[in-house]
């Protein structure tokens, strides 16, 4: 039995918490001992709630970054900019913080899910650090570092000196030698585990694995399809979206509606009650319910992966840079449609597409052959992998 220590540090939409409760429950019946550290806001999640095991308050890690030219292109090393690590009058206090955190805990491996100032605190512990999670946040050990545009090149001239700068105010900030060939080989850990699939990675290279998506234990509200005919799952924030024309445009070509939205609006529910569409604002276990739908709507998050193991249309609706990616690379493969959520007739416009029995499903069938053993067993390509970078 070995302790391991699960890290996330810049989850925002809780998805990270629910990766790391999945990771945790198989490495407790793997027969390892699991201390979970992230920000208040990750460890209060319902994903999270009864585990049985140590949960740990890490610091807060984004602090003013250092100004920077504006360049056209955007990689992990503008990101990492950003979030403050440009700064090496401030971040000895962080990567202390997490330092103190290992020596608590005393862990024999540490997985880091988005976690760069607590994966780059372990340098020289001479513990394993194991990246996992999505493709965005785990770029090959290269150098300039890839571009998030898949469709277009960083700049070498550009992106080689201000990878440097940011190389060697890490390095200042850290306290070690500035002794890496490239910020590539910094950021680079023992091992890199992918809960995703070739299809969705922006960064597609040798020795990249795979285990694919894995489903958290079953902690939320069980819903299940009344058997009414087509279904389809929208996973999504009103915040983000217009929740009422995308619920009434599903319920105009579905049988069976079922919409997750924690803020979901009052007169939204009520618009909808005791009808075919079921708007919930519980925590749901989305990911059981969405395996078996014929169509998924959601931001481009966890759920694209699910959706191309099982060979399910999808729209994706993107808020962010990294998602915006995702459902590009969804769309280039023909495996669903891509509408922006400020524009709610694009949005319906492509859910009408979508379900429409004409829509191509030839990618959606190879996909779901060629990730069977994933739809399968979500877990068990995780175990093999785990089982492999833990010794």
């Amino acid at each position: 039995m070995k302790r391991i220590l699960l890290v996330m540090e810049q989850g925002g939409g809780l998805g990270h918490a629910a990766h790391a409760a999945a990771l945790a429950a198989i490495l407790q019946a793997r027969g390892h001992e699991v201390v979970v550290a992230g920000p208040p806001r990750e460890l209060a999640a319902k994903s999270l709630a009864g585990v049985p095991y140590r949960l740990v308050p890490g610091p807060v890690c984004q602090l003013p970054p250092a100004p920077r030219p504006n360049f056209s292109w955007a990689s992990l090393a503008t990101v990492f900019w950003d979030l403050g690590l440009s700064r090496p009058d401030l971040t000895p206090a962080l990567f202390d913080a997490w330092r103190a955190t290992y020596r608590d805990v005393k862990p024999d491996a540490i997985l880091f899910d988005a976690a760069p100032f607590a994966r780059l605190a372990a340098i020289g512990l001479g513990i394993p650090r194991i990246e996992v999670g999505v493709p965005y946040g785990i770029v090959p050990p290269v150098s300039p570092l890839p571009s998030f545009k898949f469709w277009s090149r960083v700049p070498r001239s550009e992106a080689v000196p201000f990878e440097a700068r940011l190389q060697a105010a890490i390095t200042k900030g850290l306290g070690i030698p500035d002794s890496y060939s490239c910020l590539g080989q910094l950021l680079d850990g023992d091992a890199a585990l992918i809960s995703s699939v070739p299809e969705l990675d922006p960064y597609p290279c040798v020795g990249r694995l795979y285990p694919g998506p894995v489903a958290p234990p079953s902690s939320g509200l069980p819903v299940e399809w009344t058997g009414a005919g087509r279904t389809a799952f929208a996973y999504l924030r009103a915040a983000s979206a217009d929740i009422g024309s995308i619920a009434h445009a599903l319920g105009s070509h579905f049988e069976d509606v079922v919409v997750a939205c924690a803020d979901a609006p009052q007169q939204v529910i009520d618009r909808f009650e005791g009808t075919h569409v079921r708007v919930f604002r519980e925590f749901l276990d989305v990911r059981a319910i969405a395996r078996t739908a014929n169509l998924i709507v959601s931001h481009a998050g966890s759920l694209m992966a699910i959706g191309v193991t099982h060979g399910i249309a999808q729209v994706a609706l993107p808020t962010q840079f990294e998602q915006l990616v995702s459902a590009q690379l969804l769309a280039r493969a023909g495996l669903g449609l891509m509408a922006l959520p400020a524009h709610p007739s694009a949005c319906t416009a492509a859910i009408r597409t979508c379900a429409h029995p004409s829509w191509p499903r030839a990618a959606l069938e190879s996909a779901r052959s060629r990730h069977a053993d994933m739809s399968a067993d979500p877990s068990a390509n995780w175990i093999r992998a785990l089982d492999t970078v833990l010794g």
